[in-house]
């Protein structure tokens, strides 16, 4: 559930030039096909449980990005600026 509120978290601070939708699609997308594969490697299984933990987890960090982005008027969160030819 952690790496998948993260993972979230992550892809909408981007800012990636995708629709949200289109992202959370791709996200839980993601998250269905890697409990999949799990039922094909040894000793790990897939399970129904996992993926709804999985899927919590983007609807969390869905909901802590939208609930951040109401209390922080006009511009909404600004994705931080690591670029190294930024002027100090």
């Amino acid at each position: 559930m952690a790496i998948f509120f993260g993972l979230t978290l992550c892809a909408l601070l981007a800012r990636w030039p995708l629709r949200r939708m289109a992202m959370v699609a791709m996200l839980v997308g993601y998250a269905a096909i890697t409990e999949a594969l799990q039922a094909f490697i040894p000793y790990r299984q897939s399970d129904w449980l996992d993926l709804a933990e999985n899927l919590a987890g983007l609807a969390l960090g869905i909901a802590v990005y939208a609930v951040v982005s109401r209390l922080t008027p006009g511009e909404g969160v600004k994705p931080l600026d690591c670029s190294p030819d930024r002027d100090q």
